[in-house]
């Protein structure tokens, strides 16, 4: 588990990230109570992984789906990994293991900004994926609408919905797509880019945003992506006291930036009550390790630190249930 590692070693590493804020000029909504941010480039440059084999694996996934969808995979790729500068999206769903039941994290259907590094041709790239779709206009900006392929879908209708059954592209810019489910997430996305409005975020996203790996949550608004379960499996006594800290906190931010041979990782907490909270997190840290450094600031409590890049990702290799 993510937040286990963030606490388990090392001493506190205090200075923020180097990186700028994540951009949310086109993130559709006024407003969000979870937020994820991945920025692709900054983590291929910094970690040892193979970029082709990632690159290759994302292609086959997104053939899969187009597949799936009744888009052309054979209508173009998506720009390597190593160009795409950030991916931002709200679809964030985590579950604790229970008894008979593996624990879960996982992005889930919602929408997707995915902006490069240098100008793409995102308009002929969803052109290419769904040639046969219907080209829409919202505000004097055009986007893309596709219909899902009925006879593919049947399940996935039951499980999303009416707002669901189509997908819509909408090149924003010349390096920015805004991919999404909902044709109100376009046109909120369009409307606030003639109105300049500003996103009011999940309360703790300003701990990670410079991170090129980040999520923050609201779990006293939206307790909808968070599954704690009552009864955890006797096996795994150690999530006993994570489970206390999430079921307490009113809001959870995690933060992960590669270092040399190390990854540098935040974990920032909040609630009414602050000292109870940070105790959680102290118990929480103790689970794992002796000396764990935990800061208490106004309504937060954060610990950062410095963790070993191979049980980092030993760690994810394992997945929630570790």
């Amino acid at each position: 588990m993510v937040l286990a590692v963030a606490l388990a070693l090392s001493s506190a590493v205090p200075e923020r990230p180097a990186g700028d804020p994540f951009d949310l000029s086109y993130v559709p909504a006024d407003s969000l109570t979870r937020l994820v941010g991945v920025r692709p480039a900054a983590l291929l440059a910094a970690l040892p992984v193979p970029a082709g084999e990632l690159d290759a694996k994302l292609a086959s996934v997104v053939a899969q789906m187009l597949s799936q969808v009744g888009g052309d995979p054979a209508g173009g790729g998506l720009p390597p990994l190593r160009d795409i500068t950030q991916v931002l999206t709200a679809g964030l769903r985590l579950s604790l293991p229970a008894v008979g039941r593996k624990g879960e994290f996982a992005m889930v259907n919602s929408w997707y900004v995915i902006r490069t590094a240098d100008p793409f041709d995102w308009a002929g790239l969803a052109a290419g994926w769904f040639p046969a779709g219907e080209v829409r206009e919202h505000a004097g900006r055009r986007y893309r609408r596709a219909y899902v392929r009925p006879a593919l879908d049947l399940d996935a209708r039951a499980k999303l919905g009416d707002a669901e059954l189509a997908v819509h592209l909408w090149p924003a810019d010349s390096r920015t797509l805004l991919f999404a489910f909902d044709e109100a997430d376009v046109k909120r996305a369009i409307d606030r880019e003639r109105t300049g409005g500003r996103v009011a975020t999940p309360p703790l996203w300003d701990a990670v945003e410079r991170c090129p790996l980040a999520l923050a949550a609201d779990t006293t608004a939206d307790r909808d992506w968070l599954t704690v379960p009552d009864e955890l499996p006797a096996d795994r006594p150690a999530l006993v006291p994570f489970a206390a800290l999430l079921r307490s906190a009113g809001a959870v931010a995690l933060g992960a930036e590669p270092r040399g041979d190390g990854v540098r990782l935040t974990a920032a907490v909040s609630a009414a009550d602050l000292d109870g909270l940070t105790a959680k997190l102290r118990a929480a840290a103790g689970r794992v390790t002796a000396g764990a450094a935990v800061r208490a600031d106004g309504n937060r409590a954060t610990a950062t630190v410095r963790v070993p890049l191979q049980q980092v990702l030993a760690a994810l290799a394992g997945g929630v249930d570790d």
